[in-house]
This record gives C-alpha cells, sequence and structure tokens, in this order.
C-alpha cells in the first residue's frame, strides 16, 4: 500500500514540475525512502502536537578551502529497509568532486556529515529539481535541513587542496506522525548494520515529550537534541531509555535509538507530547 500510495504522490509532484526537470527513478528513490518510513505507528491518547509547523533555519562556519573543479564520481547511497542513516567511504583528489545521491521524501529531517582528517574538503548538497540545499561556496561538512520535496538529493565532496579518505554519513529521520486525536505513537525498529534509527518530531515551548524505549540500558539507549539549537536533552552514553521533559523551545527535536557498542537490536519506541 505504501509503494502504491507513494508512486502515485511522485508520479503527481513529477508532472506538476513539468518536462525540464529531471526525472529520477521512481522505484530508486520508493526503495530509499521505504528505509526510513517502513515502521507502522500505532497512536493512542489526545490533542496531538500542531501540524504543518515552520520550516526552521540553520547557519554555521567551516574553515575556507580551495576552489575546486567539478569531476563527478557518481555513487548510490543506499538505505537498507528499516535503516536511516547511510554511510559512504573513499578517497577524494585534490580539487575534484565525488558525488553520491540518496533519494528521500517531503518532511524529512536530514542531517548530513562529511569528514575528512584534514578537514579541508566540504560538502554540496542539491535536490534533483535543482534547488540547492548547501552551496559549495558556503564550506561547511556539516549540514541539517527538513526537506521540502520527495525527490533524489545529490551529496558532494568537494576535495580541497589534497587527496584525502572521507567519511559521509547522511542520516534521513522518519517523520514522527501521531493518529487522528492522538497524542502518542509507538514505533517498531531495528538498529540495522548496528546504527543509530533517528525520528524527527517538531513540538512546542511548554509541551511535554516524553519518550519510552523498551531495551535495557545495556543494550540500546536514547539520544534526543534541538534541531535548531542543537542542544542535547538526552545521552545514550549516560543510559536513558525513558525520558520526559517540558520543552524549551519550538521546534524539531531529533530522537535516536542508539545500540551500545554497534549492536543490532529490534526496539520498541513509544513517543508523546503532550499539553
Amino acid at each position: 500500500m505504501f509503494r502504491n500510495a507513494f508512486t502515485l504522490l511522485l508520479a503527481i509532484a513529477l508532472t506538476a514540475c513539468g518536462a525540464a526537470q529531471p526525472t529520477p527513478d521512481i522505484d530508486t528513490i520508493a526503495t530509499d525512502v521505504a528505509g526510513t518510513l517502513q515502521a507502522a505507528a500505532t497512536a493512542t491518547g489526545a490533542a496531538a502536537s500542531p501540524t504543518s509547523p515552520p520550516i526552521p533555519t540553520f547557519t554555521e562556519t567551516s574553515p575556507p578551502t580551495p576552489e575546486p573543479t567539478t569531476t563527478p564520481q557518481p555513487g548510490r547511497l543506499n538505505f537498507t529497509t528499516g535503516a536511516t542513516q547511510g554511510v559512504a567511504t573513499g578517497r577524494v583528489e585534490a580539487n575534484q568532486t565525488v558525488t553520491f545521491t540518496a533519494g528521500a521524501a517531503q518532511n524529512q529531517v536530514m542531517v548530513a556529515e562529511l569528514f575528512t582528517p584534514s578537514g579541508s574538503a566540504v560538502l554540496e548538497i542539491v535536490g534533483a529539481d535543482g534547488t540547492v540545499l548547501l552551496p559549495a561556496s558556503n564550506r561547511w561538512n556539516t549540514y541539517r535541513s527538513v526537506l521540502r520535496s520527495t525527490q533524489d538529493y545529490e551529496f558532494r565532496v568537494i576535495g580541497g587542496n589534497s587527496a584525502q579518505d572521507f567519511t559521509l554519513t547522511v542520516v534521513f529521520a522518519v517523520p514522527v506522525q501521531f493518529g487522528s486525536g492522538a497524542s502518542s505513537a509507538t514505533y517498531s525498529g531495528r538498529t540495522v548494520n548496528g546504527y543509530p534509527v533517528s525520528y524527527g518530531l517538531h513540538a512546542n515551548q511548554g509541551q511535554t515529550l516524553q519518550v519510552t524505549v523498551n531495551t535495557n540500558a545495556s543494550d540500546a539507549a536514547l539520544t534526543i537534541w534541538g534541531f535548531n539549537d542543537g542542544t542535547p536533552y538526552a545521552r545514550a552514553q549516560n543510559g536513558v531509555t525513558n525520558f520526559s521533559q517540558s520543552l524549551p523551545a519550538s521546534q524539531y527535536y531529533i530522537i535516536e535509538v542508539v545500540p551500545q557498542g554497534g549492536r543490532v537490536i529490534d526496539f520498541q519506541v513509544e513517543i508523546r507530547v503532550t499539553n
């Protein structure tokens, strides 16, 4: 059912964009998006958190690097079903570009981070429709955003003044959705490949966020941080499996189920927001 609904939605969106727009592979994007949208939620309770939250903004600075020449080496950053994190490793030559592509859905929270030993490489992110989310001229190596469109996204690793090994990590969080009239949802998942599983939820200042994961702290625990302020409100290394807090700001909150020691753990996480 997800596949049929997704294909119809994407077909309508592509038709609206017009013939001049790129036409990404529907099957490939569906496979990527399925990796973070496969969890089924059940909801109980009272009024849900607001719909259509504002798209947040984010700024940061990174060290400058030389202007690159573009030498694309395309590859697909695939997400295993049930995973919310994809990792690519490789080598980028001086002033060259290595490109990876992944599909994601509208309203998913995306977090991308590029690491090189010298920190000289920079990251560029461009949608299949030509929208530039992160220009190379910013010279950043990390970026986070709430995605406005369901489509492919290119992640371009742009080399500095010397050849560098790199690790590119991209997270597409599961958008938390409550049923009509509900204030909670329960998700089942697995820490595929030993990676954390991430969920994105918008909630308002003064509301109470409660999160419970049904694991022993020695198996998996919770990390929770604010999208806008970057503040960690819970840390998995502290063994947090039950969390409750009145929220200090209206923003997206990122909830991560983090396996201890890179283990593969099956879990259920309940997420609740009350006024």
